[in-house]
Order: structure tokens, then sequence, then C-alpha cells
């Protein structure tokens, strides 16, 4: 690929190819999102949002985190004390419901959409950190919106990914956003 007046090229069969305006915001997207603050676990794993010590993630069979935040169907909720996990219990997680999921249209974000991604973090809200393995850039705005960090994963296993958490070992890969 090679730039002429301002439309990238490719160079092997000399066809323009146009960015959409999507594909040039992404760069900055993700530098402005990996500029927010996350909340880190401290040395012992002891962390706090506004009072809250605890993780949610994502599931569907209570064991791996869910591949895609809108399509899970639970909630594993962690609450940690002094680093150590003290109760684990799954709560449900209102979703988008089937064929619903075609909101993010180019990621404009609706008023039915912001109440949608509201509805889906109300049963968690008194969660400081949410894990996934991927969602949508709207979703992850208005989880930070609602006070939380969220954490996009490539770890499988959630209470793999809660420890990873707490060690202050939990990567987060925004390039996994949508």
């Amino acid at each position: 690929m090679g730039i002429h007046n301002g439309t990238e090229v490719d160079r092997t069969n000399s066809t323009p190819y146009r960015r959409t305006p999507a594909e040039s915001f992404r760069p900055l997207l993700m530098i402005i999102l990996s500029m927010s603050t996350q909340p880190v676990a401290g040395a012992r794993g002891e962390f706090s949002v506004a009072g809250r010590e605890k993780i949610a993630v994502v599931t569907d069979d209570m064991k791996t985190i869910s591949p895609h935040f809108g399509m899970a169907r639970h909630y594993l909720v962690y609450e940690v004390k002094a680093g150590e996990i003290v109760r684990r219990e799954t709560r449900d997680k209102p979703g988008h419901g089937e064929g619903m999921h075609d909101h993010h249209g180019g990621g404009d974000v609706t008023s039915e959409t912001a109440n949608i991604h509201n509805s889906m973090l109300s049963n968690v809200a008194d969660c400081a950190v949410l894990i996934a393995r991927g969602m949508g850039t709207p979703m992850y705005l208005a989880v930070r919106d609602a006070g939380m960090c969220a954490y996009i994963t490539q770890i499988h296993d959630a209470d793999e990914a809660v420890k990873a958490f707490l060690a202050g070992h939990l990567d987060n890969h925004l390039e996994l956003l949508h």
C-alpha cells in the first residue's frame, strides 16, 4: 500500500482503497481508550472504585468468559477482600435478545441503544470491574459511563482472569473492541 492524493493505493494492482470513516477513526479511538485510567490491583490484590470491591465476569457456562459481552447470559460476580476472593455468585444478565445485536450501526448510540446497554449493566452496578473477551465499543463506553472499568481479555477461564487481575497481570486488549 502507498498513499497517493490522500488515498491508499495497493501497489500490486493499483486499485485505490478508501478507508471508511470508522477505519480512519479506529486508531485514534484506541489511543483515547488506552489513556483512560483503569484500576489495577495493588501488591496485595487490593482495589476499589468508589468503595466497590466486586468483579463481574460475563459467562454462559459459569466457568469460562463469554467471547462476546452482549450475547452472554450470566455474570459471575466475585467479591474480594484483602486481595482474596471471598465469595462468588451467579447473576442473570439481561441481553440483546435474538436478532437485536444490529444496533451498533457504525457506532451510533441512540437512546434505545443506551437504554439496552444500561439494562445489561443493572445487575452489576455494585461492581468496580467488568471482564469480557469481547464487546462493542458503545458497550465499553457505557461500562465506563456507569463508573466501572472494563477489561477485555484473551483468558478463557473466569477464575484465572480474576486472579490475574488481582495479581496485577491482566492485560486489557482494547484491540478486541468492535
